[in-house]
């Protein structure tokens, strides 16, 4: 994050705008201030509520869960249906 204030900082302070002005440094601060309001991230994994918190890190695992464990029913059921009519011929 400092890189990134750092980066936009000497952005503003070197390059003019359309009127040719140079933004000062309270100016800069100002603008840096206002992009990281608006484009923060806002999911509920970097809440400063644990209750968000807690629910974002359990619906990850809930999803991971049953994404590694959905193929295995799957193949399993495949298997049983393949391995049934073989044994009832």
């Amino acid at each position: 994050m400092e890189n990134f204030d750092n980066k936009l900082q000497k952005e503003n302070l070197n390059v003019e705008n359309n009127n040719n002005k140079i933004y000062s440094q309270k100016e800069v601060e100002e603008i840096i201030k206002n992009y990281l309001n608006n484009n923060t991230y806002q999911w509920w994994i970097v809440s400063d509520s644990i209750i968000k918190r807690s629910f974002a890190i359990l619906g990850h695992y809930f999803l991971g869960y049953l994404m590694l464990v959905i193929p295995f029913i799957v193949i399993i059921m495949i298997f049983t249906v393949i391995f049934t009519f073989v044994a009832l011929k």
